[in-house]
């Protein structure tokens, strides 16, 4: 299937080759932009991939002349496939923290500003910050509890588009989230609010289940998976290097 394939493309290139391009390895001309973007990988994948000019574009590109033409020009350069430049697109970074005080069972609440309800402590990694710290710190400022963590219950990563007037824009948000206990069982949570909470609670599963105003699941959705016997992993499967 392989060998009819190239053959498929070899014969193509031969019969119906009327455009103005030339190959920047081999010389080969009257390629069309499609022709060159299938005509590079087929004959000339494992040569030294140097910085020369595009024939297509005509410039230099700063990235080597394979990586350009596969990212810029043919079906890419038309929107038809995913530009592995979109590599570096911002990757926003949260954690969230499911505390659970032992002695009875109940679980911290954050409660939000602008009337959102209850939500999991958490928030931002900030720059320079791992999701360990960020854990802590975020637990510490909206909840006013110090954590230990014990654990890691979900590691998430989420791509997202949306339209801009100069087109596509890409982003992806990832989430870890821990699970934790407190240091001191009998430390009272935050009652002051200030900027990043109106406070913070402690709450039964039941309680969340049926009473509380929640900002969004997670706090229904991971009391229920904990009840259920929900798998906790290790801290070490989240490694900073």
């Amino acid at each position: 299937v392989a060998l009819k394939q190239a053959a498929g493309i070899v014969f193509a290139e031969g019969s119906q080759s009327n455009g103005g391009l030339a190959c920047p390895f081999c010389q080969k001309e009257s390629l069309s932009e499609d022709e060159l973007w299938k005509h590079c990988p087929m004959f000339h994948l494992n040569e030294k991939n140097a910085r020369k000019k595009c024939p297509v574009c005509k410039e230099t590109p700063r990235d080597y002349i394979q990586v350009h033409i596969r990212n810029c020009h043919g079906p890419v350069g038309r929107g038809e496939i995913t530009s592995e430049y979109y590599a570096d697109m911002p990757l926003y970074a949260f954690s969230l923290v499911v505390c659970r005080r032992e002695r009875d069972g109940k679980y911290l609440l954050v409660q939000e500003f602008l009337n959102q309800g209850f939500w999991l402590p958490g928030g931002r990694v900030d720059p320079g910050e791992g999701f360990r710290e960020a854990a802590l710190r975020e637990t510490r400022e909206e909840a006013g509890m110090d954590v230990e963590l014990t654990g890691v219950l979900s590691v998430e990563y989420s791509p997202h588009s949306h339209m801009t007037r100069d087109g596509p824009s890409f982003y992806a948000r990832m989430r870890v989230i821990f699970m934790a206990r407190p240091k001191d069982d009998q430390q009272e949570p935050k009652s002051v609010p200030d900027f990043d909470s109106m406070g913070a609670t402690w709450a039964s599963a039941e309680e969340i289940r049926s009473g509380l105003r929640l900002r969004g699941s997670e706090p229904l959705v991971w009391s229920q998976y904990l009840a259920d016997g929900g798998q906790i992993q290790p801290l070490s499967v989240l490694q900073s290097k």
